[in-house]
């Protein structure tokens, strides 16, 4: 849910002119008719804001209200708006590792988020990094997540051969969507060169 909503308006004579240091009093009613209710002062234009804290998601109606004084009469005015739960922001992990390996496999990636169209590093938070071998065993460990990047891992092959799958989970909050990669990767072989030459005269 929202922070709050940020609740702001002006109060003026009908000759338009402005009324400085008025007390507005703000009712929010919810629609299960929960109600919160607040003041603002009007500034030297006129204008005064508040924030009204979030309650629920769902309707909620407003009503400014300034009450009668020896100069000036009371006047209200009413608004209705919505409060909406908060979406979690999109991640993105970016793989980088190499296309071979023969006797470990070293993995780093980057994780970022997606907010108002920018792609910013996630700040902290952990994944989880399985490889399966081409023989189905498997391997899983954590790693941690600073400031979008994700913690260096190597991992042994332990003499196996043929392709490996990489898959980096990022499970997700509140505040962030889950997201998860999978990378294919090529275990070469080990193989042994040998060198000799026989004794010979020119």
């Amino acid at each position: 849910i929202s922070e709050g909503l940020i609740v702001q308006g002006f109060l003026e004579t009908i000759n338009e002119d402005p009324i400085n240091g008025q007390t507005i009093t703000i009712t929010a009613t919810y629609d299960d008719d929960y109600v919160d209710e607040f003041t603002a002062t009007t500034e030297e234009d006129g204008t005064y804001q508040t924030t009204v804290p979030a309650h629920k998601t769902g309707t909620v109606t407003i009503i400014a209200t300034f009450d009668e004084t020896e100069t000036y009469a009371a006047s209200e005015d009413t608004t209705t708006t919505t409060i909406t739960e908060n979406e979690p922001k999109e991640t993105i992990i970016t793989p980088a590792v190499d296309n071979t390996a023969v006797d470990e496999i070293e993995i780093d990636a980057q994780i970022d988020y997606i907010d108002n169209n920018e792609q910013l590093p996630l700040p902290t938070g952990e994944v989880t990094i399985t490889i399966t071998f081409a023989d189905e065993t498997t391997t899983t460990i954590p790693a941690t997540i600073t400031n979008g990047e994700i913690q260096t891992t190597t991992i042994p092959t332990e003499g196996k051969t043929g392709t490996a799958t990489i898959n980096i989970t990022y499970p997700g909050t509140e505040e962030y969507k889950p997201t998860e990669t999978i990378t294919t990767i090529n275990i070469l072989t080990k193989t042994t060169l040998s060198i000799t030459a026989d004794e010979t005269t020119i």
